[in-house]
């Protein structure tokens, strides 16, 4: 994927728990994530990976 892909964090940054082994929670669909390499990457909208998720993460540079 070389240089198409932008490096930095997307999202929100989780917010740590204040228990002790609680389990943090996510911020960003993983679905999201595979969806926008399909969509965007391989070029294939067609192939859904769920109902409601959406490729839209800016993961890749416009050029």
């Amino acid at each position: 994927m070389s240089g198409k892909v932008r490096g930095g964090h997307i999202g929100k940054y989780p917010e740590l728990p204040e228990k002790e082994n609680a389990n943090m929670q996510f911020t960003t669909d993983f679905r999201a994530l595979y969806q926008t390499v399909l969509d965007r990457w391989f070029e294939l909208p067609d192939i859904r990976l769920a109902d409601g998720v959406e490729g839209a993460l800016p993961l890749f540079s416009v050029s």
